[in-house]
C-alpha cells in the first residue's frame, strides 16, 4: 500500500506552473499517475488488523486524500513548500474545506487523527480539528508528518495533544510511525516512532 503527497520538487517549482490556476498540464499529470490512477485509488493489500480501508479524495484536488482505519483519521493533504495556488491564491483553501466537509460527516468515534503533508499546514487547518473536538468533547492526539524542512538533527515537538515530526532529518533514515491504543481502553491512543538513525542523531533532542 503506497500513497503520495506532492512537494514543491513535483509541483510548483515545474515548468510552466500556473500559479493563478488550480491546474495545468503538469499538475494533471501527477494526478492521472498518483492520485486518479487505480493503485493509489484504492488500498491493494490488506492492513495487519484486516480489512481495506476506503480511500476518499476531494474533488477537484485528488491529491488530497483521506480515509479512516481502527478509528484512526487520516489526511494527505497539499501544503506545499514556495507559492502554490492551493496555499495562496485560492479564494477557499481546499485542504480546510477538506478536513471540515469530512469532519463534520465523521461521528465522534475517532481515537486519534494523523495528518500527511510535505510542509506544516496553517493554523487554521488545526482549527478544524478543534471544532471536530468541541463537538464531540474529547481532544484527540494528533500527529503531523511533514518532509520539508531537512534539519540536520532528528527532534519531534509537542504542544497539548499535538505532536509535530519531521522525516527528512539529514542523518535519519526511514521512520516507522505507529498508532498504538490502549488495550484497557483508559488511555486512548498513542504514538510510536521508530527512528533507525544509528548514528543517534536524535540524542541531541529535548525530552518530551
Amino acid at each position: 500500500n503506497f500513497l503520495l503527497c506532492p512537494g514543491d520538487n513535483d509541483w510548483n517549482e515545474c515548468a510552466d506552473y500556473d500559479i493563478d490556476s488550480n491546474t495545468d498540464p503538469l499538475r494533471e499529470d501527477w494526478r492521472s499517475k498518483f492520485a486518479n490512477d487505480p493503485q493509489f485509488e484504492q488500498f491493494s493489500m490488506d492492513f495487519p488488523g484486516g480489512g481495506k480501508p476506503n480511500i476518499s479524495r476531494k474533488v477537484g484536488n485528488p491529491e488530497i486524500f483521506h480515509f479512516e482505519y481502527n478509528k484512526v483519521a487520516v489526511f494527505g493533504l497539499n501544503y506545499i513548500n514556495g507559492q502554490t495556488f492551493a496555499n495562496n491564491r485560492s479564494p477557499v483553501d481546499p485542504n480546510e474545506e477538506f478536513v471540515e466537509d469530512t469532519l463534520s460527516n465523521s461521528s465522534c468515534e475517532l481515537e486519534s487523527i494523523v495528518i500527511l503533508s510535505h510542509t506544516w499546514p496553517d493554523e487554521t487547518l488545526y482549527n478544524k480539528l478543534t471544532e471536530y473536538f468541541d463537538r464531540c468533547d474529547k481532544d484527540l492526539p494528533t500527529i503531523t508528518v511533514t518532509g520539508n524542512t531537512h534539519p540536520i538533527v532528528y527532534c519531534m515537538t509537542e504542544e497539548n495533544e499535538r505532536i509535530d515530526v519531521t522525516v527528512e532529518a539529514f542523518r535519519s533514515g526511514p521512520v516507522l510511525i505507529s498508532i498504538v491504543r490502549d488495550p484497557n481502553g483508559v488511555h486512548g491512543d498513542f504514538v510510536h516512532i521508530e527512528d533507525p538513525d544509528t548514528t543517534e542523531s536524535n540524542s541531541q533532542c529535548p525530552d518530551l
